[in-house]
């Protein structure tokens, strides 16, 4: 992935000049990040990862702020963010920039049981303390967006009908009483890419780029769509159940989220497919990569509608 801002030696000396972190030594860009620039900085302090938001516009960084401030308030792991001279965001050549403490962790590859009831426990502490934010003010997808149509312009990707696929969803979805679907601010994105684990603990909990205000089964369901359907659309409901044991001892669900759940994974797969094609047509570079990615998402999602609702809720007991 081509660096969206390229920071050159002399930079990181200036931005350094802000704060209190020691002198710049190396640094590194990480090519995960598409949407924005992110590179490993080591100072004489230590390390550290500097975060440039590409697009973002201040309020919502500021946003994400708070949320960080919420996580650290209540002992959740998020890596702290670093204050420069003006605060914890530093405007730096009309570039918006972050700084925070380099946290030791890696994607989980596998989740135990030990695993699933860390995520689960500290997953329901996060939505308790976020649903104490409050709603006004806060950033919003298109309210309700899971009863509408599809928010990517996407029709169809090599025979696969995405928008037959969303108005089949949406007419399952108003048997789900959406007035009992509960909302918050939510991470948005809490999936194993953006979950640290070390010793199978959960070390941090990372990129807030997609924290947004929308119901709480959603954040719920793109977890279990990540973690607990494998890639023949597999449900593994033991683990399910494990961590939704965990999270609702913080947050307990009520029937209609419940019912919700299964309706909701396949928006989140529908949603992942229509992110993907989209991307395709930004980023020629990674066109082999993501019309792959395109592929195993299809067929994974295909498998998963062969398990009824019904079966799946049973399944969940």
């Amino acid at each position: 992935m081509a660096i969206l801002t390229k920071l050159q030696n002399k930079d990181f000396e200036e931005i350094l000049e802000n704060y209190k972190i020691g002198e710049h030594k190396s640094h590194k860009h990480l090519p995960w990040a598409l949407g924005n620039t992110v590179y490993l900085l080591k100072t004489t302090r230590g390390k550290f990862i500097l975060k440039i938001f590409e697009n973002a516009k201040k309020d919502f960084i500021e946003f994400q702020l708070k949320i960080m401030q919420l996580m650290e308030k209540e002992k959740l792991p998020s890596p702290r963010v670093m204050m420069c001279n003006d605060g914890p965001l530093l405007i730096f050549n009309k570039k918006k920039i972050v700084i925070q403490k380099f946290v030791e962790g890696k994607p989980a590859k596998r989740f135990t049981r030990k695993l699933i009831e860390d995520i689960a426990e500290k997953h329901g502490r996060l939505n308790r303390a976020l649903m104490k934010m409050g709603l006004e003010g806060k950033h919003t997808w298109k309210k309700d967006y899971q009863f509408k149509p599809l928010m990517f312009d996407v029709i169809r990707h090599e025979g696969f009908e995405i928008l037959k696929e969303n108005k089949k969803l949406r007419e399952e979805l108003k048997q789900i009483n959406k007035k009992k679907l509960r909302r918050s601010v939510v991470h948005g994105d809490f999936n194993r890419g953006n979950l640290l684990v070390k010793n199978q603990k959960l070390n941090a909990i990372i990129d807030l780029d997609d924290a947004h205000e929308d119901f709480v089964v959603q954040e719920i369901s793109n977890f279990i769509t990540m973690s607990f359907i494998d890639w023949k659309g597999r449900v593994d409901y033991g683990k399910i159940k494990l961590y939704l044991k965990g999270f609702e001892k913080y947050f307990k669900l009520n029937p209609s989220e419940r019912e919700a759940i299964y309706f909701f994974i396949k928006h989140r797969f529908q949603g992942i497919i229509g992110w993907h094609v989209s991307q395709l047509k930004k980023h020629s570079d990674m066109e082999k990569r993501l019309r792959k990615a395109v592929k195993k998402w299809i067929r994974k999602y295909e498998m998963f509608c062969e398990t009824l609702a019904e079966e799946f809720s049973e399944g969940l007991g």
